[in-house]
């Protein structure tokens, strides 16, 4: 039986699908060079379908400059740019260019996404006209529900070992680095251990299913209604909450009676019982990714001990 709810979704799976594509570009941290990456990516990798791209600008005061350079790039891909204020975080961002959009879909990307492979959006969209039950679809997909603080500890410890221990990089240089970033680290890992004590506490059954936020295609009006219910993220523990926690999109699609899948590259819908085969995240053949993005490269770019810690946070085992 369909419900009243889902009633408010249907038409789209009897019609063509439109779609928007949102990409977040965020001058500080990131600056006009992860954008040339992006752009790059999208220019090398035929979408396969009509859409439009919107470019949904934030924290640029200071780089003059590069926000022109950013400007010309939307230019030259024909992409509108909306200017957004840098508070929420993405799940905001993406909101407010849904607001502004009038399609039936959004494709949502992260500043760190890199598109790897042609037709990438088309799956998605074939994906979606022929399972219309599916609302929500990911890039990759995560069972993950929480690590432990020791396990985190250790993480933490390992990584700024390994990075610190570069040679190649003058010691004034590091020195300079570090205390440009401190308090913005020690903010950042304060509400990791926030959100993991909290999470034990009260702890979510593994596995967690959740479509992971960086690059997510998903019905506009579902995904607005998903904001005004849960309202904007106030910090990074709220996100990890929209991603993964009690409050998380994927959850929210599963209780208005659809379903989330994750796309390769194979063009094949993945169900959330089949996402540690789909080849697209913390996986040693990441084939089938059609979306890059910054946790996927931290996995790529760790040593085997790390990967393997990551691979059991994801899927409950090593994989390596």
């Amino acid at each position: 039986m369909i419900s009243s709810e889902q009633n408010n979704y249907l038409p789209y799976a009897s019609k063509e699908i439109s779609v928007d594509v949102i990409y977040i570009a965020r001058g500080i941290d990131y600056g006009i060079k992860q954008a040339e990456i992006f752009f790059e990516s999208y220019n090398k990798h035929n979408a396969g379908i009509k859409h439009n791209l919107i470019i949904a600008s934030k924290a640029w005061d200071g780089k003059d400059d590069e926000y022109k350079q950013l400007q010309a790039l939307a230019a030259l891909n024909n992409a509108k740019i909306i200017d957004l204020p840098d508070d929420g975080l993405d799940f905001t961002a993406y909101y407010r260019a849904a607001e502004n959009s009038n399609a039936d879909y959004v494709f949502c990307l992260a500043t760190a996404c890199i598109i790897l492979k042609e037709h990438w959006l088309l799956a998605f969209i074939n994906t979606a006209r022929d399972n219309p039950d599916f609302k929500l679809l990911g890039s990759s997909g995560s069972w993950e529900t929480s690590l432990t603080v020791y396990a985190y500890i250790k993480y933490v410890v390992s990584q700024y070992l390994k990075k610190f221990s570069n040679k190649h990089k003058p010691e004034q240089q590091l020195k300079e680095k570090r205390t440009r970033s401190f308090k913005e680290k020690l903010y950042g890992h304060f509400i990791n251990f926030r959100y993991i004590i909290l999470r034990n506490i009260n702890p979510i059954p593994f596995p967690n299913y959740h479509i992971r936020s960086s690059g997510f295609f998903v019905d506009k009006l579902l995904y607005i209604d998903y904001i005004k219910q849960t309202g904007f993220p106030k910090d990074k523990f709220d996100t990890y909450d929209m991603e993964s926690g009690n409050k998380s999109m994927t959850k929210f699609v599963f209780n208005r009676g659809f379903n989330a899948g994750v796309v390769g590259a194979d063009k094949k819908l993945y169900t959330k019982e089949f996402w540690d085969k789909s080849r697209t995240f913390r996986t040693p053949d990441a084939s089938n990714m059609l979306i890059n993005d910054k946790q996927s490269i931290i996995y790529q770019n760790s040593d085997n001990k790390t990967k393997r810690f990551l691979e059991k946070a994801a899927w409950g085992r090593q994989l390596s």
